[in-house]
């Protein structure tokens, strides 16, 4: 019964993820093939491209993946904590909710200076420690229970 569930999710999280491929003007069928999803995404997000190589080691997966997954959401403007959250913890819920809504648009490179001059997005530091803790835990736990 768990293995329809988790696959009827997985089936709603890519279908909201091939929308938001669409959406930043690439075929939405690269958002279903593994690693040359992520390929993609570092396109996107304007990370280097050999980042994918680390997607291989184990334990740094995780961080490698998750890095590029939250950058993909900052590139649609969800730079907040919830949005974060809700990403990582119910993408399920949240990419299909983006990638149908027409106000959320790809904004472009987050990583670049042109991006963060034109969406300057001030965080405190007790958010950024906040943010990152539990990100990270949210991510691991993530990975352990449901990959």
């Amino acid at each position: 019964m768990w293995y329809i569930i988790f696959a009827v999710l997985t089936v709603v999280a890519h279908y909201g993820l091939w929308k938001l491929f669409v959406k930043a003007g690439r075929p939405g069928w690269e958002a279903l093939v593994p690693f040359y999803r992520e390929y993609v995404m570092a396109q996107l997000t304007g990370r280097a491209k050999w980042i994918v190589v680390l997607l291989l080691v184990p334990i740094v997966n995780i961080f490698i993946f998750y890095g590029l997954y939250l950058d993909l959401i900052k590139a649609f403007g969800k730079r907040r904590f919830w949005e974060n959250t809700a990403a990582v913890l119910a993408p399920f819920i949240v990419l299909p909710l983006w990638g149908n809504d027409p106000l959320v648009k790809y904004l472009g490179n987050p990583n670049s200076e042109e991006f963060k001059k034109k969406y300057f997005y001030k965080k405190s530091m007790a958010r950024e420690c906040r943010c990152d803790c539990f990100c990270n835990s949210c991510s691991i736990f993530n990975s352990w229970f449901f990959d």
